[in-house]
Order: C-alpha cells, then sequence, then structure tokens
C-alpha cells in the first residue's frame, strides 16, 4: 500500500492496510501538523491530528517526506523513524522541461524576473508586501529601476494587482493573469530568474516549492525570499539561485542590483548546472521512490 498527502485522510486507507498486514509506504508531499498553513487549528483538532500523525509515523514500514525540514521535524517526535524513513525531492517533469534544451535569451536591456502563481495565500501576503515595498524604494533611490527592470507576476489576485498598482509600481511591476503549464514555459526560459515567496513563519523555509523545480528546468537561478531552513539549504548547497533575507529590504535590493547589473552587460545569471538540472529531473528523483516500494515489499514478503 502506498498512501500521498495530502488530503492527509489518505494516510486512514494506510493504517487500515497495515492493520491487516499490508506493507505501506506513507508519503508526506507536504507536512501535516507542522504545516505553515495549519497553524490556525484549534486545539482539539491539533492534538487529534497529531495523534493520527504519530500513528502514521510509527507503523508504516517506510516514510519518504518532500523535504528534508518536514523529515527533520518528524524525526524529533518519533525516536525510531531516522531508518525508516527518508527524503525523495519532487523533481520537475522532464516532458515540460527538456533537461537538454538550451535555455533562451533573456533581453540585454533590462533584468526580467517571473513569479508564477499566488502571492497572497498559504501566509504568503507578508513576504509580498515587503518584496513590493523594497522594489518601490528600489525606483525610488535610483528612477533608471523603472525601464531596466521587469517584474511579472503571472496569476496574481486581484488584491494583489490593486497593492501593486497602489505603490504606483504598475509600469514595470506588471500584475498578468494566471497561464496554461505550457504556456509559463517559455516565460521562465525568457526571463533572467524565477521569485519566490516564502510563507511567513518559522516553518515557512521549510516547503520546497514546485517553483524552484521549474526553475531549475527552466536553467534559471532562483531568487528565494526566504527564511533559514531546508530550503535555504537546498539552493544554496545546489547553486540553484540566491536567498535573501524576506524581512530585508536592503538585502533584496542590494541582490536585485547586482543582478540588474549583470543582466545589462549581457551576461546570463549563475543557474543551476547540467549535472544539477539532471539530479533533480523527475526521471531520476522517481526511480528512488520506486526502488523504496519495492525494498518494502521484498523485506515483507521475505519475512
Amino acid at each position: 500500500m502506498y498512501t500521498t498527502a495530502p488530503p492527509y485522510s489518505a494516510h486512514a486507507v494506510g493504517l487500515a492496510a497495515r492493520a491487516l498486514g499490508v506493507p505501506w509506504v506513507a508519503d508526506f508531499r507536504d507536512a501535516w501538523t507542522e504545516n505553515h498553513a495549519r497553524t490556525h487549528l484549534p486545539p482539539w483538532r491539533r492534538r487529534l491530528e497529531e495523534r493520527l500523525e504519530e500513528a502514521v509515523l510509527r507503523r508504516a514500514d517506510r516514510v519518504v517526506f518532500a523535504s528534508e525540514g518536514a523529515r527533520e521535524h518528524a524525526l524529533r517526535r518519533v525516536a525510531d523513524l531516522a531508518e525508516r524513513s527518508e527524503t525523495v525531492l519532487t523533481g520537475f517533469d522532464p516532458e515540460e522541461l527538456d533537461v537538454r534544451a538550451q535555455p533562451m535569451t533573456p533581453p540585454a536591456r533590462r533584468l526580467e524576473l517571473v513569479h508564477a502563481g499566488s502571492t497572497l495565500l498559504d501566509h504568503k501576503t507578508p513576504t509580498f508586501e515587503r518584496c513590493l515595498v523594497a522594489l518601490a524604494a528600489w525606483a525610488k533611490a535610483d528612477p533608471s529601476v523603472r525601464s531596466t527592470v521587469y517584474v511579472r507576476f503571472v496569476g496574481v489576485e486581484a488584491e494583489g494587482a490593486e497593492r501593486i498598482a497602489r505603490l504606483g509600481l504598475a509600469d514595470w511591476v506588471r500584475a498578468e493573469p494566471a497561464v496554461s503549464r505550457e504556456a509559463l514555459r517559455p516565460l521562465l526560459r525568457g526571463a533572467h530568474a524565477s521569485l519566490y515567496l516564502a510563507p511567513q513563519g518559522e516553518r515557512g523555509g521549510d516547503p520546497i516549492p514546485g517553483k524552484l523545480f521549474d526553475a531549475v528546468g527552466a536553467a534559471r537561478p532562483l531568487i528565494a525570499l526566504v527564511r533559514p531552513g531546508a530550503l535555504a539549504r537546498l539552493v544554496a548547497d545546489h547553486g540553484l539561485g540566491f536567498v535573501v533575507d524576506p524581512e530585508s529590504a536592503d538585502a533584496l535590493i542590494a541582490c536585485l542590483e547586482n543582478l540588474r547589473g549583470r543582466a545589462l552587460r549581457g551576461h546570463l545569471l549563475p543557474g543551476p548546472s547540467a549535472q544539477v538540472r539532471a539530479s533533480l529531473c523527475a526521471a531520476a528523483t522517481m526511480p528512488r521512490l520506486l526502488a523504496t516500494l519495492q525494498r518494502v515489499a521484498e523485506r515483507r514478503a521475505s519475512a
């Protein structure tokens, strides 16, 4: 039995199967009670879900996590989980972003950044607002920013677009409608870098977002506005881009100013190497998950 969550109720099927002697692998694509987006739960429900989650962590033959941060939190709760668990990154779809394809060349006359998806869900609003304030301060200090930087928030909510307009940024920070995955591909490959806004809170640095794998597949660096955590370590260790303190406008401006200078000189920004891209492709990460399923089944069969 293989169960993956969310939805977290999927693991109830695994608990039932395990009680019947069926070998079981539980996969957490997102953290459960340690999830940054679930801090609002009432106390009674949090206690209930913590007990259910601990039962999953203790009874599954193998537990798989999509983030090393989520695994680290779980290891603190269940002592013997270390030898029964592993982290398997999701990776990007090679059919969407071919690791062999040559990246498109971004425009040399300006720095172009793309953020795809919601800016307000999952406790991202404070990071989004700080980002906009920093961009406004940058343009105020140096008006040439307006003609040499282009930031595209693709799929931003109407409220987010209103905030962009309210700060007087709409001429160079664009709010654009959502596009299909197929249409997003050339946007990412035609930009200098992809922008990621992490959720607020102490757990906001734990999730490994799909935006990271999209950027890797497009051979573009990720500018991650994120606190120290699993994502920051992954970006730094694999050379996937730049980590910026989400609460420091000065840090973001300094990072973007450096990147603008490179872009105006016609230089591509340093992105992931071909070897790293290949290692973070789903064609490389998913066989690890399949191997885990096979090992669990074989051990139970031999026992």
